[in-house]
């Protein structure tokens, strides 16, 4: 019986180090069960936890940054040629930096070798539209000019290149016969995308164009109907049927009184989806329609020290012509609301509103609501039906 209990011990024993130290051994290639472990690996300890350094500002862009083009140029073609002899994919950057610098300092043929040399060598690059827009721009013909545009257009991701060639194109859409309704929606999309002071003032200009032959006569466009005053209509119901307003079916059929007849034809333009954007901080209020840019006009805000104009989204409440202010009757010098008030819905004192004071457009001199000249106020308010949104930017 002894001998049996010492042969079941060593036999346990040996069966312990076989599966325990042996079979590891032998089984190398096989994954280990690390949740059995007593401290397990950490599945993060191979990752770094810090986030990638963004691309350093080299000696080359600082000088760029500084507006130093012509110190810039000889350092940034010692950093490019350093960066592709590294392989780095950085050096599009500094390409892009250095052909900046040329085109700055009047060189353009070494700003074209530059662009050219980046669209040979890095295709993928994300200054790919600015290169391509540079080069349109400086192109022989515009036939040669409309391909580079449209390869700028085509480049992947958002970028003020491609936008400066969306602008470009429906420009040149807008000139031609018959597009005018497709060129007015194609600028406005690119305007309210962002674009560079002097491209977005061309292209209100050109909105405005658009809108006078769109908007202000009786041409029918797609998001117009021609309606036939029935018996018992007023204008006032029918702004009302349609979601526009009595001074804008004025306005578009040129009528000189609200007096109407059984049988006269309108055009009508509804304007449910009206939109009013105030920016601060250039002093400028833009009204849309559906989509498109209308007009933008100058405005004076609060004063941001003692009465700042609220920033945030609102709709048009109360409307008002000719309003009271306080006990000062319309038409008083001394009621600065002027000829028109449209009230913020959630903050009543608030609103958007004439002026007897003109001299005050554009400024930082109300007390706290949006103040415009009586004529231009007049214009929005033809547009602005209540519940309108009313967005204010810094």
């Amino acid at each position: 019986m002894k001998k049996f209990l010492i042969m079941a011990a060593l036999v346990a024993a040996a069966s312990y180090l076989v599966q325990n130290r042996l079979l590891p051994l032998w089984s190398k290639d096989k994954p280990v069960d690390v949740s059995k472990t007593k401290t397990p690996p950490s599945p993060a300890a191979d990752v770094k936890k810090d986030t990638p350094p963004p691309l350093p500002l080299t000696d080359g862009l600082a000088l760029v940054a500084e507006k130093k083009f012509t110190e810039a140029i000889p350092v940034l073609v010692r950093e490019v040629d350093e960066l592709e002899a590294k392989g780095s994919p950085d050096a599009a950057r500094h390409i892009a930096a250095l052909a900046g610098c040329h085109d700055a300092v009047g060189s353009v043929e070494k700003a074209a070798e530059a662009w050219n040399r980046l669209l040979t060598r890095y295709p993928g690059a994300p200054e790919k539209a600015e290169a391509l827009y540079w080069l349109a721009r400086h192109a022989v013909n515009e036939e040669e000019a409309a391909k580079l545009r449209d390869r700028a257009r085509e480049c992947p991701g958002d970028s003020e290149a491609k936008r400066l060639a969306d602008a470009d194109a429906a420009l040149d859409k807008a000139a031609g016969e018959g597009r005018e309704f497709e060129a007015r929606a194609d600028l406005s999309r690119v305007l309210r995308a962002g674009l560079p002071p002097e491209k977005a003032r061309t292209v209100m200009e050109e909105l405005g164009r658009l809108n006078q032959r769109l908007l202000w006569t009786r041409i029918k466009t797609p998001d117009s109907i021609e309606y036939e005053v029935q018996a018992g209509d007023t204008l006032t119901r029918i702004a009302q049927q349609h979601k526009t307003t009595v001074g804008m079916i004025m306005r578009i059929n040129r009528l000189a009184s609200s007096r109407i007849r059984q049988g006269d034809r309108f055009k009508l333009i509804s304007c449910e989806q009206c939109e009013v954007i105030v920016r601060k901080s250039d002093l400028t209020l833009q009204l849309w329609l559906a989509g498109n840019f209308i007009k933008q006009y100058p405005v004076c805000i609060g004063d941001p020290e003692n009465s700042p104009t609220p920033e945030d989204e609102f709709k048009v409440g109360a409307r008002m012509e000719n309003p009271p202010w306080k006990d000062i009757p319309p038409g008083d010098p001394k009621n600065i609301l002027g000829t028109r008030w449209m009230g913020f819905s959630t903050m009543k004192s608030y609103g958007i509103h004439g002026t007897t004071q003109p001299e005050t457009v554009p400024g930082k001199k109300s007390a706290g609501c949006v103040r415009m000249l009586n004529a231009d106020v007049e214009e929005v308010y033809d547009f602005a039906i209540e519940g309108t949104r009313i967005t204010i930017l810094p």
